[in-house]
């Protein structure tokens, strides 16, 4: 988490490129200018607009499209921040293989792991 905000950091706009107001974060790396309306994205936020205009991809092919890098691109999908359309996914669980849109694990795994925790827990010595 502490990476991904690292590497974000440069790429967050901090004053309007028209009027030099300031900007402010609206959501999902977008930003509006307080004075003038106008937008800019941060990298999370080229990536999801790439990724929703251009549908699921290759990470080299997010990277030719946005010039943000593959090392940015990788952890935002492993931490959930982008996600790929659900019609073609370009990640597998890191338990089963099965494609996901994005993190480590599928939705059944995920409740596998936390149900083995449980039960590991809550086992009397």
């Amino acid at each position: 988490m502490e990476d991904i905000e690292r590497l974000l950091k440069p790429s967050k706009p901090k004053l309007c490129e028209r009027c030099l107001g300031r900007m402010i974060y609206i959501d999902a790396g977008v930003y509006r200018c307080q004075l003038c309306g106008n937008e800019a994205l941060d990298d999370l936020g080229k990536m999801k607009r790439y990724v929703e205009r251009n549908g699921a991809m290759s990470v080299d092919e997010i990277e030719r499209g946005t010039g943000v890098s593959r090392e940015l691109i990788e952890l935002c999908l492993k931490d959930g921040k982008l996600e790929m359309p659900k019609e073609q996914f370009t990640i597998r669980c890191g338990r089963c293989g099965c494609g996901i849109p994005s993190g480590r694990f599928c939705q059944k795994c995920k409740r596998e792991l936390a149900g083995g925790l449980k039960a590991m827990f809550d086992a009397k010595p």
